[in-house]
């Protein structure tokens, strides 16, 4: 007997007519399941809900494509005895999550993937203001906890570092009250923390009193600060010329990495004292305090910046996004002083995603990725899109 038939015989398998075994089925095959790739970034890290009404809000993860890649829905936390502070924020960013403020304790976080985990616990934020930022690394975590009393003199607030995973290792870092009990984590530039003084509390009748909002630079291990970035002085020194005093100083716009933007106002008087007028400068300050000086101008004294306001410095230090005042257009600012005016009127300048692209609000139901060189505008729906911010970039920014 032949092979062929010998084979035939025992099994009912002909070679030259079955695939399998005649009367046998294979199993279709399932394809092994494959897990979906993590877009790329980066992202623009943006919150929904900017009046904080209601009980919910959005965090949302934007590319530079316009594409909403990955979302979570949390509980706001609720207010607390005497709370004035209605602009804590909300979110932080390490080098690959965003974390954010699940109610008044958990601390939860977002991937580009879209998975979503609690991270870790606040109990104190059952009876305290909070705010926090996590290090890029994952590791530690920076917490700010202020209690707002109805004489606001006695405010106080406390801010320490600890592990983010378990709370172990504990580092006090600050102990305020008053105005500068109003002082929260902003970020992280490498191993240094960036807080953020509030301010403005207690004015004591002139220029330069009481306290300006600004950026500190921390030391986490022993809570000293290395820098200061965009404060008004309490006194009020020369800045660079005689008979010249520096009147003020306002943030900009979003902290990046290579620093912010910043608004100094300079007011200038004859050798009789008599006011001869304001100039006004915009300038990028990085983490060491240094301050590049990008353009200057006088102002209309009384009615602040008339040229340009609202500046947000791009990711790369390079230029600024700022809105001018003759039109209300987008205005882009060079590190050497030119401004172009773009004439493109948008409802607000968000933030910029990465140095070649921004994020503005077009109407109340949609935001845009612009390419401010091109003007190529991508628009993506976004309900209520008049009442969101962005927060930050992911990865690369505070």
């Amino acid at each position: 007997m032949h092979s062929a038939q010998r084979l035939l015989a025992i099994t009912g398998f002909h070679p030259n007519h079955c695939g399998t075994p005649c009367g046998i089925t294979r199993a279709a095959r399932t394809p092994s399941a494959t897990a979906a790739p993590v877009p790329p970034g980066p992202f623009a890290v943006v919150v929904t809900n900017d009046g904080r009404t209601g009980t919910t809000y959005e965090v949302m993860l934007i590319n530079d494509q316009a594409q909403i890649v990955a979302h979570a829905t949390a509980a706001l936390p609720a207010l607390q005895s005497n709370q004035t502070l209605r602009n804590l924020p909300l979110v932080s960013v390490s080098a690959t999550k965003v974390y954010y403020l699940n109610g008044n304790t958990d601390v939860d976080a977002l991937s580009p993937a879209g998975t979503t985990a609690t991270a870790t616990q606040i109990p104190d934020g059952t009876s305290k203001e909070i705010a926090f930022a996590v290090d890029p690394e994952n590791q530690m975590i920076a917490i700010s906890e202020i209690s707002e009393e109805s004489d606001a003199t006695t405010d106080t607030g406390e801010g320490y570092l600890q592990d983010l995973s378990n709370g172990a290792n504990k580092v006090s870092l600050w102990d305020n009250d008053g105005s500068y009990a109003l002082r929260w984590p902003a970020g992280w530039d490498g191993t240094s923390l960036i807080d953020y003084i509030s301010g403005m509390q207690e004015q004591c009748g002139g220029p330069g009193c009481g306290v300006s909002p600004s950026y500190h630079v921390v030391d986490p291990t022993t809570g000293d600060a290395s820098a200061t970035v965009c404060q008004t002085p309490s006194s009020q020194p020369s800045y660079g010329t005689p008979n010249t005093t520096f009147t003020s100083a306002s943030l900009d716009g979003l902290p990046t990495a290579a620093g912010t933007a910043c608004d100094v106002t300079l007011d200038s008087f004859d050798p009789n004292g008599r006011d001869t007028g304001e100039t006004e400068s915009i300038v990028a300050v990085d983490w060491t305090g240094t301050s590049t000086t990008f353009t200057q101008f006088p102002t209309n004294e009384g009615y602040g910046n008339t040229e340009l306001y609202n500046c947000f410095l791009s990711p790369d230090g390079s230029r600024m996004a700022c809105t001018a005042g003759s039109n209300n257009a987008l205005a882009l600012l060079s590190g050497g002083g030119t401004i172009t005016n773009t004439g493109h009127v948008y409802n607000s300048i968000l933030g910029w995603i990465d140095a070649t692209h921004l994020l503005v609000e077009v109407d109340s139901g949609d935001l845009g990725v612009l390419d401010p060189d091109t003007g190529v505008l991508t628009s993506v729906a976004v309900a209520q899109a008049n009442g969101v911010s962005m927060a930050a970039t992911l990865p690369g920014s505070l």
